[in-house]
């Protein structure tokens, strides 16, 4: 049994449900995807540090994470957010001046 392979595995597949959660945009997932990567990052380094034939930890007495408050309100979409095209132009800078040798 290699506890610090299955344990790195554990991680890896947490990293992977958080980058697809994120780049979907869903919000609950990300969460819920981050406990599980911190949870696994710890429990790959308690297998780490204790190595032997121990299993990799799990660790449930871990506090929660505190949660938002929920506002009620629906998140804004960023379709209706203005392109760039919209915004003013930077001004030109003047030129500067040569300097004499």
């Amino acid at each position: 049994m290699d506890v610090k392979g299955d344990a790195l595995t554990a991680l890896q597949t947490a990293v992977d449900a958080l980058l697809k959660a994120s780049t979907a945009g869903d919000v609950a997932g990300v969460a819920t995807a981050a406990t599980n990567v911190v949870t696994a990052l710890v429990n790959l380094l308690a297998a780490t540090l204790l190595g032997g034939g121990l299993p990799a930890p799990t660790l449930p007495g871990l506090p929660k994470l505190p949660t938002l408050p929920s506002t009620g309100l629906p998140l804004p979409s960023t379709a209706s957010q203005p392109s760039t095209s919209t915004l003013p132009k930077t001004p030109a800078l003047p030129q500067t001046p040569a300097l004499p040798n």
